[in-house]
């Protein structure tokens, strides 16, 4: 989990999607073989006295929500 106090939902999800790209366009090497990578990432916005549990459930349906969508991806969701 990637926390980022002050950031805004979209600010969030562009940095995600940084992150996406960065380890989607830089393979790892591995000996001879190279290996590419991909991630899927969900991102949700803290609501002021909301529990972690909540916060972490958000992300994770944030996170599925990418992968259903192709993997690859970032996700969000405005749930509540």
């Amino acid at each position: 989990m990637l926390i980022q106090p002050g950031n805004s939902r979209e600010g969030g999800f562009r940095s995600a999607e940084r992150l996406r790209l960065i380890i989607e366009q830089h393979p790892l090497q591995y000996k001879t073989v190279t290996i590419g990578a991909t991630i899927s990432l969900g991102v949700a916005l803290y609501h002021p006295g909301e529990s972690l549990d909540d916060l972490i459930s958000r992300v994770d349906s944030s996170l599925y929500h990418a992968k259903r969508q192709g993997k690859n991806q970032v996700g969000s969701l405005s749930i509540r």
